[in-house]
């Protein structure tokens, strides 16, 4: 009887669940700062300027399955270019310090409601510290961990628009040299728009 209850209890749920799945694809700009660099100090520098112009753009393609009506789970991998640092020195030349990424992450969406998603990010990346210019290292990856939280504004079924928070956690860095070897962190805010295919 316990058997059949649970069952029974099991297929309901599953019955009554809203199975959306559809692939998107996102595109998504904003600001980002590259947390760990060296001080203007450590590397010798005269100056050192963040721009926080829109200086992150990021685009992904992802899966999302619903497992129930208020929940699904997906894939997600994307690509980016976030921060723009430069140390400038006496005589005039600069370095500057960029990050691109190639990410893999996994998705939990929490439907709000039928216009909100709640939107949590978390996996791995390769991170690459992109510098040029004056004691510029070579582009090296390294891999590191991110972690996002975000919303969803559902304009309609399959367009979306998005506002996301991502921390990827790096290093700290006392010379641009030691780029070859470590990757600063990078938080980041995202606006973007998100397309879904499918039902």
């Amino acid at each position: 009887m316990k058997k059949q209850l649970l069952c029974s209890t099991l297929a309901l749920i599953l019955a009554s669940a809203h199975a959306e799945n559809g692939i998107y694809l996102s595109i998504e700009g904003g600001i980002a700062a590259q947390d760990g660099l060296p001080t203007q100090g450590d590397v010798g520098a005269v100056d050192m300027q963040t721009s926080y112009a829109i200086n992150a753009i990021r685009a992904s393609v992802g899966y999302n399955h619903d497992l129930f009506s208020f929940f699904g789970f997906g894939l997600e991998t994307g690509v980016g270019q976030y921060g723009k640092t430069t140390y400038t020195y006496g005589n005039g030349l600069t370095t500057e310090v960029t990050a691109r990424t190639l990410e893999f992450l996994a998705v939990g969406t929490f439907h709000i409601n039928k216009q909100f998603d709640l939107l949590t990010k978390i996996g791995g990346l390769r991170l690459t510290p992109i510098a040029s210019g004056v004691n510029a290292p070579g582009n090296n990856a390294k891999i590191c961990t991110e972690a996002a939280l975000g919303v969803a504004y559902n304009i309609s079924p399959h367009l979306a628009a998005t506002l996301t928070y991502s921390h990827v956690f790096g290093s700290q860095l006392d010379t641009i040299g030691e780029l070859s070897g470590k990757a600063p962190s990078v938080n980041e805010g995202m606006l973007g728009i998100r397309y879904t295919f499918g039902s």
